[in-house]
């Protein structure tokens, strides 16, 4: 087909063209709105399009409409300019369509003599006798007014407009300002229609002409206040002036908790000249003192009390003096509380600590599940809210009070706030959480103070919660409410008023203002880092609690470092906030004592027992032994920890056990988790429990590296049976290289899959929500996230892993070992009968097993009919049984193919030598191997380097054990004897006396786990693996608190173990066995 030539360039023209006009009409849809708009001198905002527009002809903003950030919203006319009705105002049209214009402002008022109203609705005549137009011919004004005493007047007594604008004369005490000023604090705007007086009823204008403009306290009164906070006022110097004379002091305020780095400790200090002290302190403690029931009195003692609550309660700070002066000078009291005086706040308790502590006087009952009219499962709190200066705000719920911070959006989310949970509300529902505080977001909130109750819903009454500063400090700089021990508490000091962040104490006398609010800036900001409500339950009547108590750590940081880009991490702190539910743990601790005590006795008597097996197995006459080595002390200390684990293990998992089913399943309130925190002066019984999984976990740890080490070093040897056919042949080696790989196969071998039991533990914990369960709420049915008890949390991991490993455990054992396959010892002994190879092997020097497996016919190098043929016949019992030839006199042995093997010091000693001159071989050949040959390489040869000594030294090791197994050795010493053992025996595992010289065969009576000789391979030490991978789990749990991160750590450190145990267990097998590495598969 021909191409048409020009088409395409044409066509990605047009698409060019299109895509550049749709770029076009996007470009002209952006908006020019400033996200803060700020309107210029003749400006103000339209709230609908949110810009600044340009006022009319004769026009300017008008101040009396101002926005939040100081736009004006309308306009109006220039002085002298009347405002006339739009043209549209009568054309329903133009109003639809929004095209009319709101403001005309029209020429000068026409008529001689006359101005504008001051709403610029009209003109109106001057009186030309009072009244006179002024000198711009904007407005009348009044004459003979050099005293600022006359008032312009525009309407009569009824409030109609007048027939012409006059003056009066302005009440005593006031004046009419003519052109702005600010005096006392107040900003006075031009104004000759109103007469304005001075902030201060006890202040009065100055008379001259330098003081015209200045409001002055009369004779016999002082200022009070800051003119940079607003209004000053006056107060009688005879109540002022004992304060006067402290106020330097008074309004110094210190700051002993200054963060300097991120989440490091608050050590440093500082101090600042307050500008908010310099307002209300002296003022506010003179009209407390000198109470007469105005509402300004109340107020005045609210915001004195502030100021000590802003010195952290200090004995040695002033403002704290005077408050408790003024106090202690009351004769009445508030509620019958002799700390709380009338007409004042109650600030601190005068009551001891404990009686403080231990207060019954909450009535109403708490319940899991109440019923709302005689038992409760929600606690409700409210807090009493008062401002800085003293003004109640009323009550009002908790809620997510203590959540009172956020970050910015778009990390709301890792914030505080008011969606923040309140189920700590909830009876028994302990809860905690940590956010991240942006402080900047604080720095121009409002200072609030607060007092917090408790609902009594029995009584519909508050009762007080008793607040613990940590930063309470007394006047020889003691610091009582931080405890180290539990006797500390006795001086405990508990307070009521707290508060959240001060952000008003630290803005200095000399302030900083906020370019962008106005407002001023604190050189030093302070909150509350650490935040707990402990509510303990009445340990003798459970449905019923003591008063809650409120702790509180506040922290400093300086501004400017929170607002620098150097260090702004440090206006973003992590504030905690946690509710605990608990009672006493005294009966715990206790229980705890006596469970450990008793697993102490239990834990040496296990010891001593083991120690003394371990002794008897390791000493053996005429054979000389090393004095006390340091690896027979390093077993020796190894076999304690394995003592102290098999006894601890149990007992803590029981106890976890014990708090999880009787606080997760209590219908009624029974029992409380113990105290996480050390509050009480001791560590609490949770790090208790820590200390123990670690010391668990590590003491495993040696167990389990000494066994690996062990297993890898145990003495393997094969003895064949079989026969040569004829003289001509040897026999063939391949039915030990099998033997051999199934021995290899069998080392690492276990009953139970770690990863089986990893994936489902991953379902149960993460898929299905499990792990939270461990939340410290009293419902199993509660799986709802949240931080979790670690008590719980190992009672939970640790049955789950108890569950799924026994489950495999038992299917394993009891159904699929026995129905469908063979149990693997038993198989691998059928195995080596069938091959006619037996096999010692010894875990110690005079210890070992024996497997008897010379298999009843005469050879084992035969064809499958033939092999078929011995096996049916074996079955039929035409054959003789596997057992020893010596056992035929002892029925119950006849049958026993498995021994335990307890060798004298002679045996050993002939063992050693004829069995070092073969491994020596061994050993240079596979220091060759790892030199060069990697892998399984039959076809070189020059690795090979098994030498007739070798070999030689194989056959007599092999003759040797033939003729012990045969009992055909002339010395005693060399001989055996079979020899049961007892029930005591067998449940202790103790070793036969060898005082005879013989060596003992012990039949090895297979049990569930299997028969002991497995001890040499992972299958005999299960539960020591097993507890091993428990504690894995546990320990990387109390780390990490994650339980995917657990997970996958147990798996790791599994993975090592079987590799190590695999490789060099591997080795290990090639070195002893005499059958090279390349041939183990």
């Amino acid at each position: 087909m021909q191409r048409r030539r020009g088409v395409m360039p044409r066509l990605g023209l047009a698409v060019a063209l299109a895509a550049l006009g749709l770029w076009a009409r996007h470009q002209a849809q952006a908006f020019d709105i400033a996200p803060t708009p700020s309107c210029g001198d003749n400006e103000y905002i339209d709230i609908s399009s949110l810009l600044c527009v340009t006022c009319g002809s004769n026009q300017e903003p008008d101040p009396t409409q101002m926005d939040y950030t100081n736009n004006s919203l309308a306009c109006r006319c220039v002085a002298g300019y009347i405002a006339t009705s739009a043209a549209c105002a009568s054309d329903e049209n133009d109003l639809i369509d929004g095209d009319c214009v709101e403001l005309e402002c029209s020429e000068y008022c026409p008529a001689t003599d006359t101005a504008p109203l001051e709403d610029d609705s009209q003109c109106l005549a001057c009186d030309n006798s009072t009244a006179v137009l002024n000198s711009g011919a904007t407005d009348c004004a009044c004459a003979d007014n050099d005293a600022f005493d006359k008032v312009l007047l525009e309407y009569d007594q009824g409030g109609n407009v007048a027939a012409n604008k006059t003056c009066a004369t302005c009440a005593a005490g006031t004046r009419v300002v003519l052109s702005a000023f600010s005096t006392a604090g107040v900003a006075y705007e031009a104004d000759p229609y109103a007469c304005v007086s001075c902030p201060d009823p006890n202040m009065s204008w100055g008379t001259s002409s330098l003081t015209i403009d200045t409001c002055s306290c009369d004779t016999g009164y002082t200022a009070v206040g800051s003119s940079l906070f607003g209004a000053t006022g006056c107060e009688l110097e005879d109540h002022t002036s004992e304060f006067t004379v402290n106020e330097a002091n008074a309004v110094t305020v210190s700051y002993k908790n200054v963060l300097k780095v991120v989440e490091g400790p608050a050590t440093s200090t500082a101090s600042v000249e307050s500008l908010y002290f310099q307002d209300l302190y002296v003022k506010s403690a003179a009209r407390c003192k000198y109470f007469a029931e105005e509402p300004e009195d109340y107020r005045a003692c609210q915001a004195l009390a502030n100021l000590c609550v802003l010195q952290q309660y200090a004995e040695d700070s002033q403002v704290c003096e005077d408050f408790d002066d003024i106090r202690d000078a009351r004769v009445a009291t508030n509620n019958g509380r002799a700390e709380w005086g009338a007409k004042m706040p109650w600030l601190v308790y005068d009551e001891d600590a404990e009686d403080v502590r231990d207060d019954r006087g909450i009535l109403m009952d708490i319940a899991f599940t109440g019923d709302g009219i005689t038992s409760f499962d929600t606690l409700e709190f409210k807090v009493a809210k008062y401002t800085a200066n003293g003004t109640w705000l009323g009550t009002e719920d908790v809620s997510t009070l203590f959540h009172y911070c956020t970050l910015p959006a778009p990390q709301t989310d890792s914030g505080g706030g008011t969606s923040s949970s309140t189920r700590w509300q909830q009876v028994g529902h302990s809860y905690e959480d940590k956010y991240r505080c942006d402080l900047k977001t604080l720095l121009y909130d409002e200072q609030v103070f607060m007092d917090l109750y408790i609902v009594d819903k029995s009584t519909d009454t508050l009762f007080p919660v008793p607040v613990r500063n940590k930063n309470y400090v007394r006047a020889n700089g003691q610091l009582p409410n931080l405890n180290e021990d539990i006797e500390d508490e006795i001086d405990d000091v508990y307070t009521r008023r707290f508060f959240l962040y001060d952000v008003i104490s630290g803005v200095a006398s000399d302030p900083i203002v906020d370019e962008d609010t106005g407002a001023y800036q604190p050189t030093v900001v302070r909150f509350a880092k650490n935040i707990k409500l402990k509510i303990r339950i009445q340990e003798d009547a459970t449905t019923k609690i003591y008063p809650p108590v409120l702790y509180i750590q506040y922290q400093d940081v300086i501004v400017s470092e929170i607002l620098s880009e150097t260090n702004h991490m440090l206006g973003k702190p992590v504030v905690h906030f946690a509710v605990e539910y608990s009672m006493n743990s005294n009966a715990l601790y206790e229980t705890f004592i006596g469970f450990v005590s008793a697993g102490a006795v239990i834990a040496a008597f296990l010891f001593g027992l083991r120690l003394s097996n371990m002794y008897n197995n390791n000493r053996r006459h005429s054979y000389e032994m090393s004095g006390m080595s340091f690896e027979f002390l390093m077993r020796v200390l190894v076999l304690a920890m394995h003592s102290f684990n098999v006894t601890f293990f149990p007992l803590m998992f029981c106890l976890c056990a014990y708090l999880f089913t009787f606080f997760k399943m209590q219908a009624e309130v029974y029992l409380m988790l113990p105290s996480e925190s050390a509050e009480e002066g001791r560590e609490p019984i949770s790090t208790v429990f820590i200390i123990f999984f670690h010391l668990m976990f590590f003491f495993q740890l040696a167990r389990i590296i000494v066994l690996v080490y062990d297993q890898c070093h145990v003495e393997v040897f094969f003895v064949d049976w079989e026969k040569p056919k004829n003289a001509n042949h040897e026999v063939s080696a391949w039915r030990q290289i099998l033997i051999a790989n199934e021995w290899n196969a069998l080392q690492t071998k276990r009953r139970t899959s770690v990863t089986a039991t990893l994936i489902w533990l991953c379902f149960v914990l993460i898929g299905a929500g499990i792990e939270n369960v461990a939340t410290p709420q009293p419902s199993l049915t509660d799986t709802r996230p949240g931080v979790t008890n670690p008590l719980l949390r190992f009672a939970s991991a640790m049955f789950w892993w108890a569950l799924l490993s026994v489950a495999q455990w038992l299917w394993n054992t009891l159904i699929y070992d026995r129905y469908f396959t063979e149990p693997p010892g038993q198989h691998f002994v059928d195995l080596c009968t069938i091959a006619k190879i037996s096999v010692v092997v010894f875990d110690s020097k005079f210890h070992g097993y024996y497997l008897h497996c010379n298999a009843p016919y005469d050879h084992a190098d035969v064809t499958m009919k033939e092999l078929s043929e011995h096996l049916a016949n074996e079955e039929k019992g035409f054959t003789t049984n596997r057992g020893l030839a010596d056992a035929s006199n002892k029925p119950q042995l006849q049958d026993v193919q498995v021994f335990e093997l307890y060798v004298t010091g002679l045996w050993r000693k002939k063992w050693e030598r004829i069995y070092a001159s073969s491994t020596v071989q061994r050993e240079n050949f596979g220091m060759d191997r790892r030199r060069g040959v990697r892998g399984l390489d039959i076809f070189k040869s020059e690795t090979m380097k098994l030498t007739d000594s070798t070999v030689k030294a194989s056959k007599d090791l092999t003759e040797y054990l033939k003729y012990f197994i045969q009992n055909t050795f002339n010395r005693v010493e060399l001989k055996h004897e079979l020899k049961d053992q007892t029930i005591p025996e067998k449940i202790l595992h103790r070793p036969p006396e060898m005082g005879n010289d013989r060596n003992k065969l012990v039949p090895d009576h297979a049990l569930l786990g299997g028969p002991r000789f497995l001890n040499v391979v992972f299958l005999g030490n299960e539960a020591d693996l097993l507890l091993f991978n428990m504690l894995s789990f546990a320990i990387c749990d109390v780390w990490f608190q994650n339980t995917a991160a657990s997970i996958l750590f147990t798996y790791v450190l599994n993975s090592a173990l079987e590799w190590v145990r695999r490789t060099f267990g591997q080795a290990n097998l090639a070195r002893k066995t005499l059958v090279d590495e390349r041939f183990l598969i």
